[in-house]
This record gives structure tokens, sequence and C-alpha cells, in this order.
């Protein structure tokens, strides 16, 4: 997995990927100190809100970049919805279980997701991330916010940036 960038900026490209096909609009750091950090993405698309969430629950392998896999294969990247959770298979039976999916719901469109993604799992931090697909008007809204809050030795309004 890259690590060179800061896990902010991670988190906001792996989320971007992660609601393809959309395009995305703003990606910020809404809040953050020491012990906490918020992150928002609003992205667009022009697929009609229910198409879009199935696009969204069902292909996060072909619209992830490798990077964003621990082995650099996105075809191993998938929501589960029988494991309730993003899913990263490795070799050998074994895998990354980056978030866990505490909230699903078709018809209303929304994802909530809660635990540390990608580098934030090794530190000592909790999250909670909504996916919430609207079509008031088109293009259809798909914004994303993702709070973390916890002990960081490094801090997270130093780790949350983009």
């Amino acid at each position: 997995m890259i690590r060179s960038f800061g896990p902010a900026l991670l988190i906001a490209v792996f989320l971007a990927a992660l609601l393809a096909p959309s395009h995305l609009l703003l990606a910020k750091v809404k809040d953050s100190a020491a012990d906490r950090c918020a992150l928002e993405i609003k992205n667009v698309t022009d697929l009609p809100a229910v198409e879009a969430f199935t696009a969204v629950v069902r292909g996060l392998g072909k619209w992830c970049d490798a990077c964003h896999s621990y082995r650099g294969e996105p075809q191993a990247l998938s929501i589960d919805l029988e494991k309730a959770c993003i899913l990263n298979k490795l070799p050998n039976r074994g895998f990354v279980r980056h978030l866990e999916l505490a909230y699903y719901h078709l018809q209303i469109t929304t994802l909530r997701f809660t635990g540390g993604l990608g580098p934030l799992q090794e530190i000592g931090v909790n999250g909670a991330m909504t996916v919430e697909i609207t079509e008031v008007d088109k293009p259809t809204q798909i914004p994303v916010i993702y709070s973390v809050t916890g002990y960081s030795k490094q801090q997270l309004n130093k780790r949350a940036r983009l």
C-alpha cells in the first residue's frame, strides 16, 4: 500500500475511486485537531441514484486504482455485503478488512461504514464514513463524510492533509 501521501489524501482518493463513475467536485478537510479530523468529499454522476448506488456497491474493484490495494490488485477490493465490510482479499485466504459496513439501505441509497481506513488501522482511532446518494436534481449528488477520532502519537491534524 502506498504510504508516501498524507493519509487524508490517500483516503480521499480511495473514496473518489469508490464512487466512480462519479466526478469529484470537492475534497476538503472540514475539521482537524490532535484527536480528530473530518473529511468531506463531494461527487456527482449522471447516473440515477439507485444505479449509482449499485455501481458503488458492486463495482469497487472495477473502479479503484491499483495503489488502493495492498497487493496492487484492484479486483481484490470489494464491498462484501455478506461479511459487511470493504474487503481486500490477499493470497492464501488472507484479507484486509478496511471498514465495517454498519448501515446499508438500497431504497434510501445510503451506506455507513465504521473503523479506520487504510493507514489509520494501525493507530488507536475509530471513524464513521457515510455515503448518501441523492437525486433531487441532475446530476445525482454523492457526498461522503469521513470523521475520525481517537489517539494518535502523530496527531490527526498533522495526518489530515490533502
